[in-house]
């Protein structure tokens, strides 16, 4: 890192790794890795996410975003490279739904979130980012 005047790498995308390269960003001293599309697949893609409400989001992405669809897109794609940006619109719609749907997410996302830490070695870090932050 010091050679090139940089602090180190940045992982774009890192959430779609298979998970057998997650312990590589710690090797290659990688200094950001992204992560937020593996959290909103888990999300959108979890069974008990209501169907109606993808739908909806899905729906919204159809009539505010078409002039973002790429050509050769097909609507499965374009629904995945831009249901990001419909978070927003629905936020209270997820707030409110169910403890009955939301559990299930959560403790999806805490396994996932508890794989992560340990492979990215940031378990029992809290002192260190407190004394950082």
């Amino acid at each position: 890192s010091k050679k090139y005047g940089m602090g180190g790498t940045v992982q774009h995308g890192a959430s779609t790794l298979p998970d057998k390269y997650f312990a590589e960003f710690v090797k290659s001293q990688a200094v950001e890795v992204h992560l937020a599309t593996g959290f909103q697949n888990i999300i959108m893609d979890h069974p008990k996410l209501p169907k109606v409400l993808l739908k909806k989001m899905y729906a919204w992405v159809d009539s505010k975003l078409q002039g973002e669809r790429k050509e050769g897109w097909t609507e499965e794609q374009f629904h995945y490279k831009l249901r990001k940006k419909a978070w927003g619109k629905f936020k209270k719609e997820f707030w409110k739904l169910s403890e009955t749907v939301k559990k299930p997410i959560s403790l999806a996302l805490e396994k996932r979130f508890a794989f992560m830490f340990k492979e990215l070695g940031v378990e029992e870090t809290k002192d260190l980012v407190k004394k950082f932050t």
